[in-house]
């Protein structure tokens, strides 16, 4: 009786040039930021959900959508919507509650109330000063950084 070969499992290395390895490392690092914040965080189950984690503290849940955001020219592009190779739907309130945007360069957290960018696509978070000197319409990562929102 003939063996067949031995097949080689995939490599355990984490490829940060897959687009799902890092959505899951920043569904990690938000859901170990909101426990530390004393919050108890759900998974829903499946791929058919517009939100990527449930929080709850004091019976108050959020709907959070994680994104994996990579800072490029001192911002960071948090998009607030979805994209396929067929249509883009921008996310609503009915939806979610909050885009929590994760800096794989400092490990940072960042957390958007979708209610405060309404009619928004992208959120442009600054985390250096803008080379021009812009002031008006800047809106610094630092407001956001590992930061809980009111009320919570």
């Amino acid at each position: 009786m003939r063996r067949s070969p031995v097949r080689s499992w995939p490599s355990a290395k984490f490829n940060m040039g897959i687009t799902k390895d890092k959505g899951n490392l920043a569904e990690i690092k938000v859901a170990a930021f909101l426990i530390e914040k004393g919050f108890k965080v759900l998974v829903p189950w499946g791929e058919n959900n517009r939100y990527d984690l449930v929080a709850e503290k004091e019976n108050k849940f959020l709907r959070i959508q994680v994104k994996y955001v990579s800072p490029k020219k001192g911002r960071l592009s948090v998009p607030l919507r979805s994209a396929n190779n067929w249509k883009i739907i921008k996310y609503n309130r009915d939806e979610i509650d909050v885009v929590a945007a994760y800096n794989p360069d400092n490990d940072n957290v960042y957390l958007l109330l979708l209610k405060d960018f309404p009619n928004t696509a992208t959120i442009n978070l600054r985390i250096s000063t803008p080379k021009n000197g812009q002031k008006r319409g800047v809106i610094p990562a630092v407001r956001f950084e590992n930061k809980l929102f009111k009320p919570l």
